[in-house]
C-alpha cells in the first residue's frame, strides 16, 4: 500500500467561454445561436452565485479528473462549437 504522502493527487480542470457585463442572457443566446452550459441575469438570485452584479453566460467542457488533462484538447472543443455558430467578420 502506498502511504498518503506518496500517492497521486488527481488534477481536476474543465475550459470555457463566457461572457460577463450588462446584457441579458437569453438575448445573447439567441444572437450566439449557441445554448450556454450555464447563464445568469444581473441581478437575479442564482442557487450557486448569489445575487450577481454582472450578467453570465457560459460554454464549458465538463469537469474532469484525472491524473493528467489535456486542457489544449479541451479548448479545441470549446473553439469547434463557437466556432460552429460564430463567423467573425
Amino acid at each position: 500500500m502506498t502511504p498518503p504522502e506518496k500517492q497521486k493527487t488527481p488534477n481536476e480542470g474543465y475550459v470555457y467561454f463566457g461572457l460577463h457585463g450588462a446584457f441579458d442572457p437569453e438575448e445573447m443566446t439567441l444572437r450566439i445561436g449557441i445554448t450556454p452550459t450555464s447563464s445568469c441575469a444581473q441581478g437575479a438570485r442564482h442557487p450557486e452565485l448569489g445575487l450577481p452584479k454582472t450578467s453570465q453566460w457560459q460554454v464549458s467542457t465538463e469537469r474532469i479528473v484525472a491524473e493528467c488533462i489535456d486542457v489544449y484538447e479541451m479548448a479545441d472543443q470549446i473553439e469547434e462549437r463557437v466556432n460552429e455558430y460564430i463567423s467573425w467578420k
